[in-house]
């Protein structure tokens, strides 16, 4: 039987009345996770520009992970709502799982001014998370502090431990990564940033660093960030052994990085490379110069690739470059 029959069968039924009946119809749906039923629903509903409507648009858009329509129906809605709590929310999450982290910044930022006391632990971390990706970190420990104190989370204590590890405050950055590992010694990323926080405090952890990258590439750790990072701290402290695995690291995970090819290839030609390694890095050099953007770069990798054509006596081939 078709739904709309049903919905106008009783002629007595004002058009409110059987939107209600399919509003109240969408939320038991949504409470079950049966969003493409709800969607269907939806097609019934009559007055097609109100609050209900829009908003109802907004979360079965969202969770069919059509997030431009979700935030265009809120867009719609909000001038006449500017007060609804829990649309800006909406907003921002959508906005935030779509990429757009300025126009969700801006609508969680809403949110908590009309309820400042709302305790919202999914907004509140990724207005964190938010901060951290602009390295706002100031505002990111000020935020993710809160979320500690309020839910245990192994997110929010990664993210307050990266923090104050961006700030300089290490011992405060390493408490938080080890509460970190204790709720989950299984996270990849907390061992990462373990690496990245005892090589940042010097040579005399060193062992704990190669401990602890080791144990982050057992676990699966494919952040290119944080891959990047250690291999620029290993390469830093000339410990080219550790930043020639984290390079290669890097590289398998993101084959189009010219910067990370770059750098995988400047450790593989090292100074006392083998030409094995440097056969290698040749390679290396012709995709980041392949990737490479701008031609003041391209010049300075054709010049190392250069170099290395003629160190292994293979000057024909520099016409290829």
């Amino acid at each position: 039987m078709d739904w709309k029959t049903v919905s106008t069968t009783d002629q007595k039924m004002k058009p409110n009345d059987s939107d209600q009946i399919f509003f109240e119809l969408m939320d038991l749906l949504l409470e079950n996770n049966l969003f493409k039923a709800a969607d269907i629903a939806l097609e019934y509903i009559q007055d097609l520009h109100s609050t209900q409507y829009l908003y109802t648009k907004a979360r079965i858009r969202i969770r069919q992970g059509n997030y431009p329509e979700a935030t265009a129906a809120l867009g719609e809605m909000l001038p006449n709502n500017n007060d609804n709590y829990e649309a800006w929310v909406m907003r921002g999450h959508a906005f935030y799982l779509h990429g757009n982290l300025f126009d969700s910044e801006e609508s969680y930022i809403r949110a908590l001014r009309l309820k400042p006391q709302q305790k919202d632990p999914v907004l509140q971390e990724r207005l964190g998370i938010i901060y951290a990706k602009r390295k706002a970190w100031k505002d990111a420990k000020t935020v993710f502090m809160k979320c500690c104190k309020e839910r245990v989370s192994t997110t929010s204590w990664i993210y307050l431990g990266l923090s104050y590890l961006r700030l300089g405050q290490l011992k405060e950055a390493e408490d938080a990564i080890s509460n970190a590992n204790i709720l989950d010694n299984t996270n990849p990323k907390v061992w990462g940033f373990m690496t990245i926080l005892c090589l940042s405090t010097g040579r005399q952890r060193l062992i704990q660093a190669n401990l602890s990258f080791k144990e982050a590439l057992r676990l699966g750790l494919k952040d290119q960030e944080i891959i990047e990072e250690i291999g620029d701290l290993y390469s830093n402290s000339e410990e080219l052994d550790q930043a020639l695995i984290a390079y290669q690291k890097l590289a398998e995970i993101a084959p189009t990085f010219a910067e990370g090819l770059r750098k995988f290839a400047e450790v593989l030609e090292g100074p006392h490379g083998q030409h094995q390694n440097i056969d290698m890095a040749i390679e290396y050099y012709k995709k980041a110069l392949h990737l490479t953007e701008g031609q003041q770069n391209k010049r300075e990798i054709a010049t190392k690739m250069a170099a290395l054509y003629r160190k292994m006596g293979r000057d024909a081939e520099l016409r290829e470059i």
